[in-house]
Order: C-alpha cells, then sequence, then structure tokens
C-alpha cells in the first residue's frame, strides 16, 4: 500500500471517528436524527400502501384478461414510481392518515429538540433548528416549489414557471402567458391555470411535477390527470 493511500485512509478514519464523536457528545441531534430517519421510513411505507394497491389493480386486470384495464394500471404504476403521482381514482385516506400522523411525530422531535436547546442555553442552535422546522412542516409557505422550473409534458407541450415562495405563479406556454398563484386544499397544492383548467404541483426527487386536469371538474370527480409533466431544468 502507498503512502498516499495510508495518509488517504487515515484521514477517512479520522473524519468517521470525529463525526462520530460530535454524534455522541449531542445526544439532542442525534435523537433528531434518528427522527428524521423514522420520517422518512414512515413516508416510505405510506407510498408502499399506494404501490401495493396499484400492483393489486394490475393483477386483477390480468387475472381478468382485461387489457385496457392492465395497461392503465401499468402506466399509473409507471407514473408513481417515476415521478410520484398518485390516480385520484385510487382510496387514499389511509395514505393521508399515515403521512399526517408522521408529520405530526416528525413536528414534535423537532419541538423537543427546540425546547432541549433552548434550556442547555444552546439559544443559536434551538434557533436553527426552528428555522428548519418552520421550513420543513410550513403548512401555509410554497418555499420548496420556489424557482425557475422549464416543465416538459408528456403530451409534448412544454411550460415555463417562475414560482416564488409566496406561491405567486408566472407561466408561459408558447405563445401563452399567464399569472397566477399556488393555493393548498388539504394535502395538494393547486394552481388554476387559464379557464377550467387546473394543475397539482408537488416536488419530487428535486423536480417539479405537474399534473393537469381539463375540465378542472375531473379533478374534484377523483379522475387521473389528463397529462403529466415534470421539470427538465431548475435554476
Amino acid at each position: 500500500m502507498s503512502t498516499a493511500v495510508r495518509v488517504i485512509l487515515f484521514l477517512l478514519l479520522l473524519t468517521t471517528l470525529q463525526s462520530a464523536s460530535i454524534a455522541e457528545d449531542d445526544p439532542i441531534e442525534q435523537k433528531l436524527s434518528l427522527a428524521k430517519l423514522k420520517y422518512d421510513d414512515d413516508i416510505n411505507k405510506a407510498r408502499s400502501t399506494i404501490l401495493d394497491a396499484l400492483k393489486n389493480k394490475a393483477r386483477i386486470a390480468k387475472d381478468a384478461g382485461d387489457l385496457e384495464k392492465l395497461e392503465t394500471a401499468q402506466a399509473e404504476i409507471k407514473d408513481f414510481e417515476a415521478s410520484g403521482v398518485i390516480p385520484r381514482s385510487l382510496p387514499i385516506k389511509s395514505y393521508e392518515t399515515q403521512r399526517k400522523l408522521a408529520r405530526v411525530k416528525i413536528e414534535k422531535s423537532y419541538n423537543n429538540a427546540i425546547t432541549q436547546y433552548t434550556k442547555d442555553g444552546q439559544v443559536e442552535l434551538a434557533k436553527a433548528i426552528r428555522q428548519e422546522r418552520d421550513e420543513f412542516l410550513d403548512p401555509t409557505g410554497f418555499k420548496q416549489f420556489e424557482g425557475n422550473w422549464t416543465v416538459k409534458f408528456r403530451g409534448g407541450s412544454v411550460h415555463t414557471y417562475k414560482i416564488s415562495d409566496q406561491g405567486e405563479v408566472k407561466c408561459v406556454e408558447e405563445n401563452y402567458k399567464a399569472d397566477s398563484n399556488l393555493y393548498r386544499r388539504n394535502e395538494d397544492v393547486l394552481m388554476v391555470y387559464k379557464k377550467d383548467k387546473l394543475e397539482r404541483h408537488s416536488i419530487f426527487r428535486g423536480k417539479l411535477i405537474v399534473e393537469h386536469w381539463h375540465p378542472a371538474a375531473d379533478y374534484a370527480a377523483g379522475r387521473p390527470p389528463g397529462d403529466v409533466g415534470e421539470s427538465v431544468e431548475t435554476k
């Protein structure tokens, strides 16, 4: 083994030991980190309920020899795995309940960390955790959507969105421009686009996912979106 390799391995070992030491020295941070991992696990389990239901739809269609329903179910599975798009024709009450419960638990963990840091006199750390909590759990803000997004739809159209942290949207579609605002309805972030058109926006793996309904009543009726797009560029 060369000297250079030995040096690199030593530095990696030192970094690992230092990180472990920090975690051991700060049980509050360690506990919050475990809570974040548990939150991710809970969300993944919630998503599994949707995926299992979609796979069951596909299995039933296959066993019945219904090609059209099988193709629809397979397309829904593909959309869900690639972009997190949940078919509204699918019962999602259990999924939403699991998500809400996970949010309650992680919020409690954040609050406990803030309280303990404050009691220990580590006010700056308490403030930093509070800011992280607020950005993560903010029920009204739209900071996660902030930016310039170019979204390519599967139907072929391309939209550009400029979204502020307050949910103000400037949208351009070919020669058409529109100003609108994001708003929340339960767990969904929606936007009225043109007359009688509705979009649902979400962030999935760092990309902006836009589901499009026309007419807008199809959304309220629980029908799947007519088109789905995802961002190909962010700034």
